[in-house]
């Protein structure tokens, strides 16, 4: 993947859009506006497959601007946030990958949402439409991945790292989901978290089994005996202060040194 962005950027870089999450922002708040003091039909720029399939295409590319249904401290607590991720994911990926990863997730949730107007009734098909929460939830995933000890302070009192906030995201993602279509867009919202890290996953997994392995042959290595009685059986593990001494390659404890005498005698006489 990395090659291929790589590849992509020298070609397609100058056709990025830079500080695309300030962008997206003012659109949402925008929006916001648009339908709290104007009759602009906000409507109109929501995922709707069904008003896509009559010849609507823009809203494929304007549901990015659908702003979050919170109250007004929430909102601004949300944009904080979310200039905050994004301008990071920008700042350590650069623009063009940062425009591809948003793209990724829009694509694969206007395919999701389609699928899943086919997939419904057809009284139900004008009725649905898809939101891009999900998708704005993924930037807070990529974020986490990068950063998962960044710290932030919910109620501007408990301090909280954000990995934490993401697996509790998943949580609740899965406690609320209501049927196919939840996870369906919650699949298509995180295709680009994994197409940008699945990579990393898989090496840091190969990383941990090695390294696993790696110490189980080493306490393998800790737990077998050195020195090994052949009267007794006792070892240095069992019998850690225990001395040994050898005659021809076999071990003696100092319990034992006497028959090791006894046999060097015998040896000696013969």
């Amino acid at each position: 993947m990395a090659t291929l962005l790589d590849k992509m950027d020298k070609r397609f870089g100058r056709f990025a859009i830079p500080n695309l999450t300030f962008w997206i922002m003012i659109g949402q708040i925008a929006t916001l506006g648009f339908g709290m003091f104007t009759t602009f039909p906000v409507d109109s720029l929501l995922l709707i497959p069904d008003q896509v399939l009559q010849g609507q295409v823009w809203r494929v590319f304007t549901f990015i601007w659908e702003p979050p249904g919170l109250s007004l401290i929430w909102l601004i607590f949300y944009f904080w946030l979310f200039y905050i991720f994004g301008s990071a994911l920008e700042e350590h990926w650069g623009e063009f990958r940062y425009n591809v990863f948003i793209l990724i997730g829009m694509a694969c949730t206007v395919i999701a949402a389609l699928t899943i107007w086919f997939l419904k009734p057809a009284d139900m098909k004008p009725l649905y439409y898809a939101t891009n929460w999900y998708l704005m939830s993924s930037v807070t995933f990529a974020f986490a991945i990068l950063y998962p000890n960044f710290e932030l302070r919910v109620y501007f009192v408990l301090p909280v790292k954000i990995k934490w906030i993401a697996i509790l995201t998943v949580c609740l993602w899965v406690f609320n989901a209501r049927g196919i279509a939840d996870w369906m867009l919650m699949l298509a919202a995180v295709t680009n978290v994994t197409l940008f890290f699945g990579r990393s996953f898989f090496q840091g997994a190969k990383a941990r089994q090695r390294r696993v392995a790696y110490q189980r042959e080493q306490k393998q290595v800790e737990e077998t005996a050195f020195h090994t009685c052949v009267v007794c059986g006792k070892t240095d593990q069992s019998h850690p202060d225990m001395e040994f001494a050898y005659l021809d390659g076999e071990g003696f404890c100092e319990e034992h040194w006497a028959e090791m005498d006894k046999r060097e005698a015998a040896k000696n006489d013969a």
